[in-house]
């Protein structure tokens, strides 16, 4: 993610990736769970470490990353502004996981693939 920010002129708010309470309960929301796409909450723990051996896209509409294993995919924003109590500040921050209902199929004109 790093490299193709850096090539592609994409500024990272840090090196480190943000997990925030709020976007944890966004991934296990209701909604989400009757609708079955919901990831396990092993595989949102496991997320941060198991991330460099996943499949990672760049979503040219949203600017987002797009991290894919299986069927889970983790989407992560390289510059999202968070406001604090105190202020507002700049994560690299996971925002949502999905489980899809089928193999992904991620259309060229919107994704590019990193690896």
């Amino acid at each position: 993610m790093e490299q193709f920010a850096q090539t592609n002129g994409i500024e990272l708010a840090s090196s480190s990736l943000y997990m925030s309470e709020d976007q944890l309960l966004h991934s296990i929301r209701t909604t989400k769970k009757q609708a079955g796409k919901v990831v396990s909450d092993k595989d949102i723990a496991n997320f941060p470490a198991n991330r460099y051996k996943m499949n990672l896209y760049w979503d040219n509409i949203k600017g987002t990353f797009l991290y894919q294993h299986g069927l889970n995919a983790f989407t992560v924003h390289p510059n999202k502004e968070i406001e604090y109590g105190d202020g507002k500040t700049r994560h690299v921050i996971m925002i949502t996981a999905t489980r899809m209902r089928g193999v992904p199929n991620y259309a060229p004109k919107r994704y590019i693939k990193i690896k």
